[in-house]
């Protein structure tokens, strides 16, 4: 485990099979550092890397748009609806998975 910023990762470019991240992309103000942590993200994933994102909150179009534009194909982005809510319907919960596109 490595503490680091998510907007500068400390890893060789295309060094991870996966990268997961759990409740945290919500948490980067403003939505432009948002997309440059994707960007890291992507940076880092293998050419069949797999990137693996549940959040809160309203960005799961933001996610889903950047990834597309970074190059990746979502393959799924899920809502979780009563049984992911935090804190009621205004939190939603979503999953989002993508994966590098190499059609």
């Amino acid at each position: 485990v490595k503490t680091a910023n998510m907007i500068s990762l400390p890893f060789a470019d295309k060094k991870y099979d996966y990268v997961v991240s759990s409740l945290a992309f919500h948490n980067i103000k403003p939505a432009s550092a948002r997309v440059h942590a994707l960007e890291e993200a992507v940076r880092v994933l293998t050419d069949n890397g797999s990137l693996i994102i549940v959040d809160t909150g309203h960005h799961k179009k933001e996610y889903t748009d950047a990834l597309s534009s970074l190059g990746l194909e979502v393959i799924e982005a899920k809502t979780y609806g009563v049984s992911g809510w935090w804190t009621g319907p205004w939190m939603p919960t979503y999953s989002i998975i993508a994966k590098r596109d190499h059609s």
